[in-house]
């Protein structure tokens, strides 16, 4: 599926987006709040700026995916893979990561407030502060 016809398909009322092929495309500044991408593969995809607030990402593949101010607020990515993403002012605020995959990942000042992190596979050389945000040392 390629940009365009996601972008159509969503302002027409589809939310339902699950298993779909999304690897190496651009989404960056686009709006899809609760959208259905569970078990998507959106591996090396660009996400810069783009809202996905409420979305289900669960399962999904992102691996080498590129977002940046991404707004993940209130998603699911339970389970979903985020090895060597990278992460810069992202926000997972009361995301749900359990056992996610953020291995080999570039985290640079995400905000993981509230976040469930339960199993998570975290990166390497990571600091955390009371307030919940993730920065890589």
């Amino acid at each position: 599926m390629d940009t365009n016809e996601l972008i159509k398909r969503y302002a027409a009322g589809e939310r339902d987006f699950s298993g779909v092929n999304l690897s190496g495309v651009d989404l960056s500044c686009i709006g899809l709040s609760q959208i259905n991408l569970k078990g998507a593969d959106l591996s090396r995809a660009v996400l810069t700026e783009a809202n996905l607030k409420l979305a289900n990402l669960s399962f999904a593949n992102l691996y080498g995916a590129h977002l940046e101010r991404v707004n993940f607020t209130g998603a699911r990515l339970f389970q979903a893979n985020l090895r060597r993403s990278f992460l810069k002012e992202t926000l997972f605020i009361e995301a749900d990561l359990r056992s996610a995959d953020l291995r080999d990942a570039k985290l640079l000042r995400a905000d993981l407030t509230n976040a469930d992190l339960w199993a998570t596979k975290m990166p390497d050389k990571f600091t955390y502060s009371p307030s919940a945000k993730l920065a890589q040392s």
